[in-house]
């Protein structure tokens, strides 16, 4: 029962995170979105059924407990503002809750054996499933961008190959990685994404650099892995070359562009938003304004692009704290227990995150955390059984 359970649940899973990935073209293509209500009550409600049965493994370790602690508050603060000024069909407590319920599905799927032999071809599925659909999709945003003459064609819906690595790795052998990363650096480059180029780079390097530890910085072996870093960083640019050349020279142009285009207007866009901040009233500052607020008070009516300054002006400085300690202790861990075979993996997806953090929304975009929060649940039920 628990096995077709959890199967419905990410098939639930996925069909909110395939929509939510079309609402992307959709918006790009200036057609209606769609929210996926009853992907999202099944997914939540499905998911509550399954950590019901199993809630006796609750033993939360650091990054899972210091995960379960910030969006825990987020969650109730975002709750207190819609009760307060009204929920909209996209901030519904239902998607709120999402990120938790698919951290607490994995971590609890790593205590029942059932649920750990359907997981891996369910997530191969879903990997499956996103990589069809960018590609079908992706057509259609170029052929709308060349007729209408734009030069870049540039699309978001890169960051779900991106988020959904870290699990993907986690279900696959080791062998396989150096594939997966290759695949997702293409996707990326394709889309003429910067940050997330820049943060699966950072991933990568962070993964290769926690596997080697141990031993890179001896003096016998630390030639060596000089060259294979070096090797790494020649491949990674020829790779980029390559594709580049394919799509005419646009991904380089934009990417040597940053310093002109002020990443594609941020700049102008963390100034208005820290005015905002800085001019909401004591309790504005210390619990925020509500749920995607900062779209809704901009001139250009966008996110704020940065996790930090969103998260302050949506759900205030608290929040904000809970979630650079909740990043903080994720790089600790990372770093300084070697032995944890996930740990690796675990590097990357903190170091995904601290990239794309910082030139664009992660948190509130749920559909990508929610990516990112099966990883982390995964990892710490797999160290809850090792302990």
């Amino acid at each position: 029962m628990k096995k077709l359970l959890y199967i419905i649940f990410y098939f639930s899973l996925i069909w909110y995170e395939i929509v939510s990935m079309n609402n992307v073209y959709s918006w790009q293509l200036d057609t209606e979105s769609k929210v996926p209500v009853i992907s999202i009550f099944m997914s939540v409600f499905v998911g509550i059924f399954v950590i019901r049965n199993a809630y006796r493994h609750v033993k939360f370790l650091p990054v899972g407990k210091y995960f379960v602690i910030f969006y825990g508050y987020l969650y109730v603060v975002a709750i207190i503002h819609g009760l307060i000024n009204g929920f909209d069909s996209k901030s519904s407590p239902l998607i709120y809750i999402m990120p938790l319920i698919c951290f607490f599905v994995e971590y609890y799927a790593q205590h029942d054996s059932e649920l750990k032999k359907a997981r891996k071809v369910v997530i191969l599925l879903f990997f499956a499933a996103f990589v069809v659909n960018y590609l079908m999709n992706y057509n259609i945003v170029v052929a709308s961008s060349f007729f209408a003459g734009n030069q870049f064609v540039e699309t978001n819906t890169s960051y779900y190959l991106l988020y959904i690595t870290p699990i993907l790795c986690c279900v696959c052998d080791k062998k396989y990685h150096k594939y997966i990363f290759i695949a997702v650096i293409i996707a990326i480059i394709m889309s003429n994404k910067r940050g997330g180029f820049l943060g699966l780079l950072l991933g990568i390097l962070l993964y290769y650099y926690i596997e080697k530890k141990e031993t890179f910085w001896k003096r016998s072996d630390f030639f060596g892995k000089s060259i294979l870093f070096l090797f790494m960083a020649v491949f990674v640019f020829c790779l980029f070359v390559i594709v580049d050349i394919i799509l005419g020279g646009s991904t380089g142009e934009r990417l040597f562009l940053l310093s002109e285009d002020e990443g594609s207007g941020r700049t102008q866009i963390y100034e208005e938003t820290w005015q905002l901040i800085m001019s909401s009233g004591t309790a504005g500052q210390m619990f925020g304004h509500g749920f995607n607020q900062v779209k809704t008070m901009t001139t250009w009516s966008v996110t704020a692009h940065n996790d930090i300054l969103e998260i302050i002006y949506d759900f205030g400085w608290i929040c904000a704290a809970l979630y650079m300690f909740f990043i903080i202790s994720g790089f600790r861990y990372s770093f300084k227990h070697s032995k944890d075979l996930t740990n690796p993996v675990r590097g990357m997806s903190f170091g995904i995150l601290a990239a794309c953090m910082m030139v664009s929304i992660v948190v509130i975009r749920v559909d990508y955390f929610n990516l990112l929060a099966l990883f982390w649940g995964a990892s710490s039920g797999t160290l809850n059984n090792r302990q």
